[in-house]
This record gives structure tokens, C-alpha cells and sequence, in this order.
């Protein structure tokens, strides 16, 4: 990894996330797992892909490079970044209730902190009213329902639904159809 006046650039913070996930995996065999994290990951990246096709003209948030365009960003973040997030969370959630309250505090901590690094070192951008602040309570109901998704799938994919319609009134993201029902899969351009 190339290193400028001492300084990690945009897309060099994407790399480091990457490989820093991966050995992640690595250490804790979560591919070993894989089946028990499915339902996790594919609820993490079902509602990724509905906030990309209902926010693609009023993104909260850019990812940034100098050698990487924003759409490449989205996919390698996508595809590779929070498949291997979940995968990494949920590989060793504690049974206990005390245990997997602190558990989702320090993945909250730890991916906040990670994301305000990001904005420092311009890996990202926020817009539209959007903070790290808000990027927390994301983090903390994509944790928590990301684990909670295989034993009440109904509940958490209702409570989902309902706090998305919440930030979509919240943050007045205009809802057009076309938006919606016209070319669906050119959201993630």
C-alpha cells in the first residue's frame, strides 16, 4: 500500500478495509458458517440495494477515490465490503442476552469510528443532513437484525420496512415511481 505525505488517501482507506475484513474472516473461520450467516447477509444486502434503488438520485453518502469512480465503489462495497462485515459479526455472536447487547455495541463503535475515519481521510462523504451520527443507528439495527433475521424473519423484515419508511419521511426523499418500476437494476451505476 502506497502511502502520500504520510497520509492514507481515499483509496487506499478502501483496500485497508477490505484486507482488514478478510483477515477478519480468516482468524475467526466464519466461512465455516457461511449457511448460518446467510439470512444475515442477505437482509444486510437487500436493504443496501433498496436504499441504492430508492435513494440513487439522493444519496446520503458518497464513496470517494482518485482512481476509482463511485459506482465501482458501490459494488466493491456491495459484493465484497458488507457481505464480509456480516459474515465477520455474526461468526462469533454470544448466545447470551448481556453478552450480545455489548457485542453489538463494540461493532457499533468499531463501524462508526471506521466510517468517520472514512470522512477524514475522504473514503467518503456525507450529504443531505446525514452523519456519522446517523450512520450509528444505522449500524445498530443492521447488527441487530442482521442476527435476528433467522429466528423472526417476519418481525424484523416489518420493523425494517417501517423504520425505512420513517427515514425516507424523515430525510423527504422524493418517491417517484419510475424511480422504482423503470430500469430497477441501473441503481447501483
Amino acid at each position: 500500500m502506497i502511502m502520500s505525505s504520510n497520509r492514507i488517501r481515499g483509496d487506499e482507506m478502501h483496500i485497508l478495509l477490505i484486507m482488514l475484513l478478510l483477515l477478519l474472516n480468516i482468524k475467526k473461520k466464519s466461512w465455516q458458517k457461511i449457511r448460518q450467516c446467510l439470512p444475515g447477509i442477505t437482509y444486510v444486502l437487500f436493504f443496501n440495494a433498496l436504499y441504492y434503488l430508492i435513494c440513487r438520485k439522493s444519496s446520503f453518502w458518497e464513496f470517494q477515490s482518485p482512481r476509482a469512480n463511485g459506482t465501482f465503489l458501490k459494488k466493491i462495497h456491495f459484493f465484497i465490503v458488507m457481505p464480509l462485515l456480516v459474515m465477520a459479526f455474526l461468526a462469533t455472536f454470544p448466545k447470551k442476552l448481556f453478552e450480545q447487547a455489548i457485542y453489538i455495541g463494540k461493532w457499533v463503535g468499531i463501524s462508526t469510528f471506521i466510517e468517520w475515519a472514512g470522512i477524514k481521510f475522504k473514503a467518503i462523504v456525507h450529504q443531505k443532513g446525514w452523519t456519522v451520527g446517523w450512520s450509528a443507528m444505522i449500524y445498530f439495527f443492521m447488527y441487530m437484525f442482521s442476527a435476528a433475521v433467522h429466528k423472526r424473519p417476519l418481525l424484523v423484515m416489518t420493523l425494517s420496512f417501517f423504520m425505512t419508511a420513517g427515514m425516507l419521511y424523515v430525510f423527504q426523499v422524493p418517491i417517484n415511481k419510475s424511480v422504482i418500476f423503470r430500469k430497477p437494476f441501473t441503481s447501483i451505476r
